[in-house]
């Protein structure tokens, strides 16, 4: 090889070690090229010719979907999490909603609680939290206006929150987080040792909303603090948020409660 085409094959070298590492995307022939920059080194998924989308900082699967942005587009949406990197077979969904678990047991809806009460759910509600289930665990999903954060909380009492089961959430800096705390009377709820019933948190803050979901077991070990959720079992919904501060500290911008007990009946349900 003379002097020249090995010059030439260098620079070519060159130039395609800067393109793949520079933070550039492609996806000629239903290819996504993984990539990373200073900030982030995210999992990349092909959605079709040309279209590539990216796995959201700290969002896992949940419920066997991933949840996904399509790259430099203002469009969000989820994917199989069985799909592979990369590949052709990454279709995309504006909705996770599966019908089943990865287990295979089927996902029944429990109830849902929205503020104002008279907003249409998904359209125009400040607040929103809703939950399905299997025979295992619980699958709950509030989402809010605002970068606050949020809480869920169930009581079998009409007692507002003194007494309750609550699940204080947020997110900060793209991270999700979701704590178990119970409230004995009308301060902040206290912290509870047992926060492993809680699993497969995800969450996100988009155009001023913030969305958190995560799995709860459905049995418990302590019932004076977890409350179980057994074929029967009714409950108050507890919603609260803050609109702005994400730290549990801060005292809630609004709260609000179920007017009326939601029941988990399999029979009805499912």
């Amino acid at each position: 090889m003379d002097a020249s085409r090995f010059v030439v094959l260098v620079l070519a070298l060159t130039v395609d070690f800067v393109f793949h590492t520079s933070g550039q995307l492609t996806c000629s022939s239903n290819e996504c090229s993984l990539y990373s920059n200073a900030s982030r080194d995210n999992a990349i998924y092909c959605i079709g010719a040309g279209t590539c989308a990216e796995r959201y900082d700290g969002v896992e699967a949940i419920n066997g979907f991933t949840r996904v942005q399509v790259t430099n587009v203002n469009q969000e949406g989820w994917v199989p999490s069985s799909c592979i990197q990369e590949s052709t077979n990454c279709t995309i969904a504006t909705t996770m909603a599966p019908q089943t678990t990865p287990g295979g047991s089927q996902l029944c809806t429990l109830g849902s609680n929205i503020w104002p009460r008279d907003c249409v759910a998904g359209l125009n509600c400040t607040y929103e939290a809703t939950a399905q289930y299997n025979a295992t665990n619980l699958f709950i999903t509030m989402t809010a206006t605002g970068t606050g954060w949020l809480a869920i909380g169930f009581s079998p009492n009409n007692t507002g929150m003194q007494n309750a089961d609550i699940y204080m959430s947020s997110v900060i800096t793209m991270m999700a987080t979701v704590e178990n705390r119970y409230a004995s009377g009308l301060t902040e709820p206290a912290f509870d040792s047992n926060q492993g019933i809680i699993s497969d948190v995800s969450g996100t803050e988009n155009g001023g909303v913030t969305t958190i979901s995560f799995t709860r077991n459905r049995t418990v070990t302590d019932a004076s603090k977890d409350f179980p959720f057994g074929n029967g079992s009714c409950y108050y919904w507890l919603g609260a948020w803050h609109s702005s501060n994400p730290f549990f500290a801060s005292r809630h911008t609004s709260r609000f409660y179920s007017s009326d007990l939601i029941c988990l009946n399999e029979s009805s349900q499912c």
